[in-house]
């Protein structure tokens, strides 16, 4: 008999032993789980993809607040950032308690996930499987510009296995449908190929890239009836395991920081605050655990609970930082006014030094298709100013009137990063 979960209550089996093989697979299902089916409205607040969905039908479970969704509908509803066309194909294989999706290259299997409700996991034969089926033109910016690929091989070295049940979720099989919790789906499917599905109870968004909290996208979002609201511990427990399954199986720098599990790595005191069901707690509790205990630049907080009534506040300041967060902003502070006092406040995109170029590239951007082409497909004469490619060009069309020249150095001493 299966043992209830922290936050979601499985159907109960029973499986007589003395009867079945070994290996023998015992079809299951969930159809008597009580199942409120809810469709939610979906709005893409992003023009980098035309999305045809505009509703996602969202499941809860035995009366808990927190949102599943059926995977096939899901990444259909999703069908332009997700391309549901005929390269990538799904079956249902009940009596293997499986749901799997299919992604084909050049009509040849090269990769696929499977969905066991049996076992509440997920297995992808390449990681690269969520990449592979998104769509691959961004309708605002093309990414690929100038980028050829002459062949594509995947040899299935990047298998996972996702166990959602270490983090108290379940995987349903429900009058014929396939359901996972919308935040796993939204991880795998949206967040590592940087867009995002936002949940508010009453509705869904879809947003591109990093939000900041002084976007009007951002008070779209998280603007609503939520605002103030006590959260479930339901809620609560399936946010705070989201963290922990997103910071297990994605968080990079694991072996780096010597996190075998991250549950491990927080304390007490922090997960009081994750546990608590006031908002504000929980994001004193975030930013303790990711900008002054991980201390890094690449761990950001963009935004607060939809419970929190404090969205346009301040996110963080220097208190809240680690030491080498801290260090790295007063030395680029210092580099800045060292920079200022030799070059001048103004730095033009080439100087010159004897027989030596200096390019100062001060981060990477990849301009809009609005910004670099005009309405006839040309490139416009102010594209440099909006994307790194084009600012290379323009400086080496100057660099090559000076004859003397011998030498380019490229300055990165104040490159804080970008998008490449």
């Amino acid at each position: 008999m299966r043992q209830q979960k922290i936050i979601f209550l499985l159907v109960i089996t029973l499986i007589s032993s003395c009867s079945s093989s070994k290996n023998e697979i015992i079809p299951e299902n969930d159809d008597n789980d009580l199942i409120m089916t809810k469709n939610l409205p979906f709005t893409n607040l992003s023009q980098d993809y035309n999305i045809e969905g505009n509703s996602i039908s969202t499941y809860y479970i035995n009366d808990d607040d927190v949102p599943y969704v059926d995977v096939l509908k899901y990444i259909q509803s999703l069908n332009g950032f997700i391309n549901c066309g005929e390269s990538l194909k799904y079956k249902y294989y009940p009596n293997k308690n499986m749901f799997v999706l299919s992604y084909y290259y050049n009509d040849n299997l090269s990769s696929y996930a499977q969905f066991h409700w049996d076992t509440n996991s997920v297995y992808v034969s390449d990681f690269d499987f969520f990449t592979n089926i998104t769509t691959s033109e961004n309708q605002k910016t093309n990414y690929n510009s100038y980028i050829k690929h002459t062949k594509y091989d995947s040899w299935s070295k990047k298998a996972v296995r996702f166990n959602l049940e270490s983090y108290y979720f379940d995987v349903l099989y429900w009058n014929g449908k396939c359901l996972i919790p919308f935040t796993i789906a939204n991880m795998l499917f949206c967040s590592q190929n940087q867009f995002n599905v936002y949940y508010t109870e009453e509705s869904y968004y879809g947003f591109y890239g990093e939000i900041n909290n002084s976007d009007e996208a951002y008070k779209t979002i998280y603007t609503n009836n939520s605002n103030g609201k006590t959260q479930s511990k339901e809620m609560r427990k399936a946010t705070v395991n989201s963290l922990l399954f997103a910071m297990d199986y994605f968080y990079g720098l694991k072996k780096t920081k010597k996190i075998k599990l991250f549950k491990e790595y927080i304390s007490k005191n922090d997960f009081d605050l994750l546990w608590s069901q006031n908002a504000d707690d929980n994001f004193n509790g975030l930013k303790h655990i990711l900008l002054n205990q991980l201390d890094e630049l690449h761990t950001r907080i963009d935004g607060r609970s939809i419970y929190s009534n404090k969205h346009l506040n301040q996110l963080y300041n220097s208190n809240d930082c680690g030491e080498f967060r801290n260090e790295f902003n007063s030395l680029y502070y210092q580099q800045l006014a060292l920079r200022k006092e030799k070059v001048g406040e103004l730095i033009s995109p080439v100087r010159y030094s004897g027989d030596t170029a200096i390019i100062t590239l001060d981060n990477f951007k990849t301009g809009s298709k609005f910004e670099l082409y005009d309405s006839d497909g040309n490139i416009k004469d102010t594209a440099w100013k909006y994307d790194t490619y084009f600012f290379m060009r323009h400086c080496m069309n100057d660099i090559i009137k000076h004859e003397e020249v011998n030498d380019v150095v490229l300055d990165l001493s104040l490159n804080g990063g970008g998008n490449i």
